[in-house]
């Protein structure tokens, strides 16, 4: 009770201000610019910072290579996707299990090819090119653990 005495008076109240004043830290916010949207060409030019052999396949659709892997973005309006295409063969079976054990990337098969993809949203509230480069680094790492798998059973 004697406590809430003191912190009844003023000079207690002021140096608690004060000391609590001089305890917190100061953040600051940094701003990232952020875009909706990408063009063909910004897109080429942010994977061009980072990476080999970029080229435009098509509207929205760039490829290129990471330590001699090819990829591709095909971009939607919402987001964009990021595809490998591995020749070598493997089963349904094995293709449920990796796909049951392993979140990134999803593994299906087509044109008789085992096409790994990772589908990126985001583009409502904004990305920027580190978005971009994390998700493509996330991919590229799924790949190489994609293959090395494909050698185990």
């Amino acid at each position: 009770m004697r406590i809430i005495k003191h912190f009844n008076t003023g000079i207690y109240n002021i140096m608690f201000l004060l000391l609590f004043l001089t305890q917190t830290s100061v953040v600051q916010a940094k701003s990232i610019y952020v875009q909706t949207s990408f063009t063909t060409q910004e897109l080429v030019v942010i994977l061009k910072e980072k990476y080999d052999n970029v080229q435009v396949l098509g509207d929205k659709q760039v490829a290129f290579t990471i330590d001699k892997h090819s990829y591709g973005i095909e971009g939607w309006s919402n987001g964009f996707t990021i595809l490998f295409v591995s020749n070598v063969p493997m089963s349904y079976k094995r293709i449920n299990q990796w796909n049951n054990e392993m979140r990134y990337p999803r593994a299906y098969i087509g044109d008789n090819k085992v096409i790994l993809d990772m589908q990126v949203v985001g583009l409502q509230t904004g990305l920027n090119k580190q978005h971009i480069f994390e998700a493509i680094d996330t991919m590229h790492f799924g790949v190489r653990v994609f293959m090395a798998a494909r050698h185990e059973n």
